[in-house]
């Protein structure tokens, strides 16, 4: 099955940038109720005010829900080879075992969350 096409870049997606998104799941994370409610209106309205489509800004905040875009075609272990690579970490170091064997908390000594998103406590 093939990914439906992606809709127009919106202007907002040039002006906001991915920080500020982090910055937002910060705020809200250390909100409750109705106060994360407001802050959540607060960036949408912003976001609708610079370029209108909302959409882009959706897919990050809800990855799991994205199915136009595709899979990265690697298996978890070859990412976490590659993470290390790429950020330099020794493959010896705790770090990268973490990352390497996020699987096997008998060898890091440490229940590592789901999957390679929860490797960094």
């Amino acid at each position: 099955m093939q990914a439906a096409a992606l809709p127009p870049k919106s202007d907002a997606a040039t002006r906001f940038r991915f920080r500020d998104l982090s910055r937002l799941f910060d705020r809200l994370t250390a909100q409750k109720g109705n106060a994360r409610k407001a802050t959540m209106e607060v960036f949408i309205d912003q976001w609708r005010a610079t370029g209108g489509d909302f959409f882009p800004a959706l897919r990050l905040i809800l990855p799991s829900l994205d199915d136009m875009r595709t899979a990265y075609g690697m298996k978890d272990k070859v990412l976490a080879k590659m993470y290390v690579d790429l950020l330099g970490i020794s493959t010896t170091s705790p770090d990268a075992q973490a990352l390497l064997e996020w699987r096997n908390p008998g060898k890091t000594g440490k229940v590592r969350g789901r999957g390679m998103g929860g490797s960094w406590d």
